[in-house]
């Protein structure tokens, strides 16, 4: 029942962003991922921990693909995410009575404001306003180890996807930022 759940919701998402997919074997086999990542989430959370895990994924998964073919990261994705990852904060402070949330803002303020100084002292645009948003929210529920660990990991990863994918001077990064965080959440 709920893996019938998880087809449905998948479908008419991709059915809203259509234009941005053409089916091929790496959409097919990200959807593959998407679902198989959420059941593991699935045996090893709560329930309601999974399908926020899983709505973020979907967003996550758009803004991936979006991210790769015209290099920009929607707002709505941004804002969907933001509300999932502010909602699972409001729920693990009320069963935990534990809230992660203060100190991964404060410090991913610190980073932000450190990347924005970076950028206008070298004059040259090092990420975008959108993966700096993207990496924001990702962050929200995350002790600052985490936050660095993920910082670390996505750099890693784009590092590689420069290399391997090489054909112009710009590249996508939210595509390493997300892949960083689903790495992280699996752990």
């Amino acid at each position: 029942m709920f893996y019938l759940f998880l087809i449905i919701n998948s479908y008419l998402v991709f059915i809203m962003y259509k234009k941005y997919f053409e089916l091929n074997l790496f959409i097919i086999i990200a959807y593959i991922l998407l679902n198989l990542i959420t059941i593991v989430v699935y045996y090893n959370k709560s329930v309601i921990d999974t399908i926020i895990f899983y709505y973020i994924m979907i967003l996550l998964y758009l803004s991936f693909i979006i991210d790769i073919k015209e290099m920009w990261i929607s707002d709505l994705t941004i804002f969907g995410v933001l509300g999932l990852k502010l909602l699972k904060a409001v729920l693990d402070y009320f069963a935990y009575n534990k809230s992660f949330v203060y100190e991964g803002i404060i410090f991913i303020t610190i980073l932000i404001i450190m990347l924005v100084l970076l950028q206008v002292i070298l004059k040259k645009e090092l990420m975008g306003f959108g993966d700096l948003k993207l990496f924001f929210v990702l962050s929200i529920n995350y002790f600052v180890n985490n936050v660095i660990y993920l910082l670390m990991l996505s750099s890693i990863i784009g590092i590689i996807y420069y290399y391997l994918f090489r054909k112009k001077n710009e590249f996508p990064f939210g595509p390493s930022i997300i892949i960083a965080y689903v790495i992280l959440e699996l752990i």
